[in-house]
């Protein structure tokens, strides 16, 4: 399976079963987004290596955010950026989770 390691890590934080049920859907996002921006790093399995990788706090927000929203301009309004902040955000923290593509990216914001 090539799934990128940035998705593995939100399905496993997620609980991908509450995501199912749309009304829950939102507690989950903020749940996930929550314990994402306390952390300073994301344990990741890749393969059958360890790695942990440190996303900041304003990447999780972005991520959380645009997950929320599903648009760069919203979500820059929202937290106060410039939508080229939200970008460098989206790539840097795509980068540390090994997304390849905008695609992926956005397969992962879906999941949330």
């Amino acid at each position: 399976d090539k799934t990128s390691p940035l998705i593995l890590a939100f399905i496993a934080t997620a609980q991908p079963d509450a995501i199912l049920h749309k009304r829950e859907t939102l507690q989950v996002v903020r749940e996930t987004c929550a314990t994402l921006a306390r952390q300073e790093t994301s344990e990741l399995y890749v393969g059958n290596r360890h790695r942990a990788v440190a996303i900041t706090p304003g990447e999780a927000a972005v991520l959380c955010e645009t997950a929320r929203t599903e648009d760069i301009r919203l979500t820059a309004r929202r937290l106060n950026l410039h939508p080229k902040t939200v970008y460098s955000h989206l790539n840097n923290a795509g980068k540390k989770f090994g997304i390849r593509n905008r695609v992926e990216l956005l397969k992962m914001i879906a999941l949330l």
